[in-house]
């Protein structure tokens, strides 16, 4: 009987249970409760997965001709990964802040250390295709795309962990949403920085307008609002930032300030998404 030599979960075995009954795969449980769960096992191991592991390991072939290929096809693939989360240079310059400085700076500011909160919206693709995390728990983001999550994730961040830097990164439909935490942070001196990438606009719900529904643009155009104003209005410092070469020294700025703090960046609105700007 062949056996499978893929790692995966219980769930895993059920998908090979029900599409290849004829492979057995052999299971492997710290705990004996587990292991007859699912089924009488043809083969009961309990044992740490990293001893089981090596064990495995010591009694497979060292070097196939599919083990050549899949290294390669693996170098292949890494290349390839770091070459997508390259940040080039905007292929359209538009008016405002590109996104590509935006993170550009973020990885230039935010150490290792760093905790970075993320609210909803078409901006998080930026940060999840370019922002490195080096780290554990340095990243908290809404599980469901609920938008005003990301400040107050990152006052809350700040309150557990106040001896690491925080920032969260919103836009300005998600930030107006929750903008009044700036209050609780200035109260409990929670010193978190608030990035808004303001678009004035609800850029993700305008993107499937522009695909499903051209011409038909409704409900997804914001006023201009005085992001910075308002944050000093609670208490907290604000910063407004219209051009690139401005946004590393003011993220050090707010960093350093010692306060709660808001920087409002203007955005080039005609960037929708990662891949798609609005045609003009």
């Amino acid at each position: 009987m062949r056996r499978n030599r893929n790692l995966g979960t219980m769930s895993d075995i059920r998908r090979l249970n029900a599409t290849q009954p004829d492979r057995q795969p052999i299971r492997k449980s710290h705990c004996q409760e587990n292991r007859i769960a699912m089924s009488p096992p043809e083969i009961a191991i309990q044992a740490d997965v990293g001893t089981m592991l090596r064990a495995m390991l010591d009694t497979l072939p060292r070097s196939t001709v599919q083990t050549a290929a899949r290294i390669a096809k693996n170098r292949e693939d890494r290349e390839r990964f770091e070459l997508g989360i390259t940040i080039s240079a905007p292929a359209t310059p538009g008016r405002g802040v590109p996104y590509q400085d935006v993170l550009r700076s973020l990885g230039d500011v935010a150490g290792p250390e760093t905790i970075i909160a993320s609210d909803a919206g078409n901006f998080y693709a930026w940060i999840s295709r370019y922002q490195r995390f080096s780290r554990p728990r340095t990243y908290v983001g809404p599980a469901s795309g609920a938008m005003g999550y990301g400040l107050p994730a990152a006052i809350g961040a700040k309150l557990a962990q106040p001896g690491s830097p925080v920032i969260s990164v919103s836009g300005d439909g998600g930030i107006l949403m929750t903008i009044s935490e700036l209050e609780t942070a200035v109260r409990h001196e929670a010193n978190v920085v608030a990035l808004v990438l303001d678009n004035s606009r609800h850029g993700t719900i305008r993107m499937h307008q522009e695909r499903q529904h051209p011409g038909r643009v409704i409900g997804t155009e914001l006023g201009s609002v005085d992001l910075a104003k308002v944050a000093t209005g609670l208490g907290a410092a604000g910063y407004v930032v219209e051009d690139s070469r401005d946004l590393e020294s003011t993220m050090r700025a707010a960093l350093e300030s010692g306060a709660p703090s808001l920087i409002q960046v203007l955005m080039d609105r005609e960037q929708l998404s990662v891949e798609r700007r609005l045609a003009t």
